[in-house]
Parts: C-alpha cells; structure tokens; sequence
C-alpha cells in the first residue's frame, strides 16, 4: 500500500507520494521503500503522473512504461481527461499476452472465492476436521450453496453498465472457464463442490470482471495539471483493474476542477488516508462508522430495555431519525473543519502547498511506524510541484545512487544548453535531453 497526497490551489499543483511498495509472493509479504510513484508525464505540457498500489502492468514495471510513453508521446492535450484516454489506449497497446491478462484474473478470483470459503470454514469450524476429504453433508451443502449466492447477488448489484456488455455468460466461460476451474480446484479442493456450485461460481467470477468494486491488485492512475485549455490546475483520476476481452476495467473515476465560480483549493488522498482525514476532516471514515455503529447499538439497547414503551414500527422510526440526525451533525462538523483548511490553503504559496502534501504523508507514515500495524507507508517522501508557469519542478526526489559520486548522470540529463533566438543569441537553457525528469 502507500500514502499519497494531492493539493490544489489557483497557483499550483503539489503532488507527495511514499516509497513504500509491499509485494506478495504466495502466502507471505515483503516490504521494500524504494518505488517510483510520481512522474513527470510528458516533456510536452505540466502535466504530472502518480500511481498507487499494483506498480506493475502486465509483467512490467509502470515506471518502465511511463518514461517510454514520454519519449514516444508528441501530442498535446486541450484536457487532462484527453491525457488520461490517450494513456489507457497506450497501455491497451502495449504488448502482453492473453496468459498474463487471465494471470491477473486468476489472482482477483482467488481472493473472491477464498473470501467465501473462510467464512464457511468459519461456520463448519467445529466439524472442519470431520470434513476433509469427504463429500458435503446436506446442511454443509446448503451453506456453500447460500454462501455463493449471497456474494453473486451482491457482485450482480455492482455490474457496470458500460463495461463488456456485449460478453455473455457462455463467452466468458470460453474465454475464462480454465481460470474459474483452476481458481475453484486451488480453494474448494476440500470441499468437493458440485456442478450447481461450479455453475453458480462461474457466473460470480463473470459478475466480478464486471463489478465496479476493485480487487487489490487494481492500479490508480492520478494525473495533474493543465490542459492546453485550463486556466487552473486539475486532476483527474481513476483505477484500473485488469483487461478483460480487450477492454481496460476503469473505475472510481473522477475529477477537480479548480475555478473561480467553484472549488477554489482542494485536498485529495489516496491508498490509505486514515491520518490525511483525520487531519482534513477531524475525524477518518472508518472511525465515523465505527461511532454509527454504536449509536445504532445503544438505540437498540434504549429500546430493549423498556420494551412495552414503543411498537417494532415506533423503534424503527425512532432509529432510523436518530441515526439521521447524528449523520447530518457529523456531516457538518466535517464540513467545518475541511473548510477551514481549504480557506488557508487556497492562498499558500508553491513553497507551502510542498510542505503540506509531505507533511499530511509522514503523518501516515509515522503512525504506521510507531503502531502494530504493518509498516506498508514508509521510506523517502517524493514530492513535486507542476505550475502554468514553471512546469512540472521536484522540491524533493530520491535517488537510488549517492549524487556526489555520479556527476556524469547530471551533466548528461541536467546541463543547460543555450537556446538561440530570432538573432541567433543565447536567450533561455533548458535540460539537455527529452527524457529528463521523472
């Protein structure tokens, strides 16, 4: 996982990101601090990259695909979402073979069957022991059977409307039912499923291509900056999550737009932003609904105690406008306190918009350092600030080699070269190169 940040204002973009990547190898996990998650997208325009979570695409490293993108990308865009559309298309291009897009899938249905074999594991926990190696009693079979149908109804509500609707169920087994086998032979090998369980799982994993609910392998893409168009600064972001039938998986997408008639700054976090809202907002989401949920407990609690005071109808009302109420107060105590940091941010300055975005990143980062929690926020804090004026500028970058000992690598990438004007006078320098930066 990983921390990242971005603040807008009228002047600027700043863009702050950790180094930690965390790479899963079967069962175990491994920590490293040293990924690339910003970018300078193109030497065309100030337009900037940052990626969080998968940092591959398809066997290759993204960082890989994105400078060969920037040296091979000539177009300017009037808008960020035409950067975005030009890069998915880039990526849609890149070479890769059918057995690394159904490798990917295999690893997202793995997840979602295990999902529901722990939590019939959970419920046959007593007779786990009993059951290896046998056929499924009638009561155990009815559980997978309720077990699997709850997740696929739950998967069918979240399909997209705009994504492989010209697949059928029966071309998506063609294409997918060897990886449905495999990932059914790998986690209910135990259980020994039937053909009405095979057939519901089969039509689980065609709901779950289509879902919009992201698997944890999924890649998000922000990118920062300005359009020929834009006046101010924007950004527009999205995850992918696999390529299925030639077709880019895109969800969560959306975009800032910073503007004189609306958002005059903006503060946007990304991968885990438990501390980046508690800072913005004076409280996280998942601290928000832990507090709903109590109150909702002590609702019942109240009514359990004088039970012949209200009808079942009576304690639902009640209830559901309590809950209302603390919802709504809640929303505008956070709507308060994010306000107030917006005010201050809308007038900071390059330098101060830098600060920030680091410091909202080491406030992850040091939680997660001084916690029981996995370390998955940590390492060298990148940050970089993109501008009409100056461009895309790093105000802090790490490098995997000591700069003292390797002058050629910026004298070759960094040196100015005198550029000649209408007279043939040395009028501006520039980075010697196109394939400098990030």
């Amino acid at each position: 996982m990983t921390a990242e940040i971005a603040l807008l204002n009228r002047s600027a973009l700043a863009l702050a990101a950790d180094s930690a990547v965390t790479l899963r190898i079967g069962s175990s996990q491994k920590t490293y601090n040293t990924a690339e998650k910003i970018f300078e997208f193109s030497c065309n325009q100030p337009i900037a990259l940052m990626i969080y979570n998968n940092v591959d695409y398809v066997g290759v490293p993204l960082d890989v695909v994105v400078r060969k993108h920037r040296v091979d990308c000539k177009q300017k865009f009037s808008t960020l979402k035409q950067a975005a559309d030009e890069f998915v298309s880039y990526l849609l291009n890149f070479k890769r073979t059918a057995d690394q897009e159904k490798s990917y899938f295999a690893a997202v249905l793995i997840d979602k069957y295990q999902e529901i074999f722990n939590k019939f594991y959970d419920e046959f926990a007593m007779s786990s022991l009993k059951m290896k190696g046998k056929k499924l009693s009638l009561n155990s079979y009815a559980t997978l059977t309720r077990l699997i149908t709850a997740a696929l109804t739950a998967a069918q509500t979240t399909v997209m409307d705009d994504f492989l609707t010209d697949i059928t169920l029966d071309q998506f087994k063609e294409a997918y039912g060897s990886v449905c086998d495999d990932a059914i032979k790998i986690v209910f090998r135990s259980l020994d499923p039937s053909s009405e369980h095979r057939e519901l799982l089969y039509q689980l994993a065609f709901a779950v291509m289509r879902s919009s609910d992201g698997s944890d392998f999924l890649t998000g893409l922000v990118f920062g900056g300005f359009g020929l168009d834009d006046l101010f600064p924007t950004l527009h972001y999205f995850e992918m999550d696999g390529i299925y039938f030639g077709q880019m998986k895109i969800i969560n997408r959306s975009e800032i737009d910073i503007d004189r008639n609306g958002h005059l700054a903006q503060i946007v976090s990304f991968a885990q932003k438990e501390m980046a809202e508690r800072f913005i907002y004076g409280i996280d989401a998942s601290f928000r609904d832990d507090i709903a949920d109590f109150v909702s407990k002590v609702i019942d609690k109240i009514a359990e105690t004088k039970p012949r005071s209200f009808t079942a109808s009576e304690k639902r009302t009640i209830r559901r406008e309590v809950l209302k109420s603390f919802h709504s107060t809640l929303d505008q105590f956070r709507g308060h306190e994010h306000q107030s940091i917006l005010d201050i941010v809308n007038f900071m300055s390059k330098k101060e918009l830098a600060e920030m975005a680091s410091a909202l990143v080491e406030l992850t980062s040091a939680k997660r350092r001084f916690s029981t929690a996995q370390e998955t926020v940590g390492g060298p804090i990148d940050v970089a600030i993109v501008s009409r004026s100056e461009g895309f500028i790093w105000i802090k970058r790490k490098h995997y080699f000591d700069r003292e000992s390797n002058p050629g690598f910026f004298n070759r990438v960094y040196t100015p070269q005198a550029v000649g004007d209408a007279n043939g006078q040395a009028s501006e320098s520039r980075p010697a190169g196109s394939t400098s930066g990030s």
